[in-house]
């Protein structure tokens, strides 16, 4: 099988056992959009760092002349990111279609079913565990066993961690100390992950006070 892309394993470690997903859809396409920019900028196809350059202080997101990727999916991400725009725009809106993209690819790959609902909307399940055993227990060794972690296991335990979802590779809860202890050593995440998680983060908090 052709390596998935980061934000395709994260899509298997979010798909619930019985169908459905571990966060609301909103998280889960936000989670799955910072993926594909930090691919593309792990892959130098645009840059991790974002300019403040224009008078009121916006950081933008800059290519500095890349080309775009190959992959379709990742070419689409990098037109929206080549567009001289501010982080935070661009992030929203690769997540107005990172989920649809990201589902498409895995229910074309027969990894994931997707069932039509007209009233709840549809229901991801997994068609097969094995790719995402596989996921699950590459990131656990990197926290429990100190594999080094690869820009990638970098990017998705950030992802993971700082939206509430490292429960995807606890077997009990004496592991959440580790698993807590562990990527506040990696630092703090920066772009395009930290934007990806603000959005995240900001709806909880409104959820909460509200």
């Amino acid at each position: 099988m052709t390596d998935l892309l980061r934000a395709e394993e994260l899509a298997l470690l979010l798909v619930r056992a019985k169908g459905g997903w571990q966060a609301s859809k909103y998280d889960v396409a936000d989670i799955l959009a910072g993926a594909l920019l930090g691919e593309l900028a792990d892959e130098e196809h645009i840059d991790r760092r974002v300019s403040a350059d224009d008078f009121w202080g916006r950081r933008r997101v800059h290519t500095d002349g890349w080309e775009p990727p190959t992959d379709p999916s990742l070419a689409r991400v990098w037109h929206v990111a080549d567009q001289g725009k501010g982080a935070t725009t661009v992030q929203m809106a690769v997540a107005k279609f990172a989920l649809d993209e990201v589902v498409g690819r895995l229910q074309a790959r027969e990894l994931v079913s997707v069932t039509k609902r007209s009233v709840l909307g549809d229901k991801v399940e997994l068609m097969d565990t094995t790719a995402r055993d596989a996921v699950r227990t590459r990131l656990r060794a990197i926290i429990l066993d100190g594999v080094e972690p690869t820009d990638r296991d970098r990017s998705q335990l950030w992802l993971l961690h700082h939206t509430h979802q490292t429960v995807v590779l606890r077997d009990a809860f004496r592991e959440h100390l580790t698993i807590h202890r562990f990527i506040r050593d990696l630092g703090r995440p920066e772009w395009p992950e930290k934007a990806a998680i603000d959005l995240v983060q900001g709806r909880a908090a409104a959820a909460a006070s509200g």
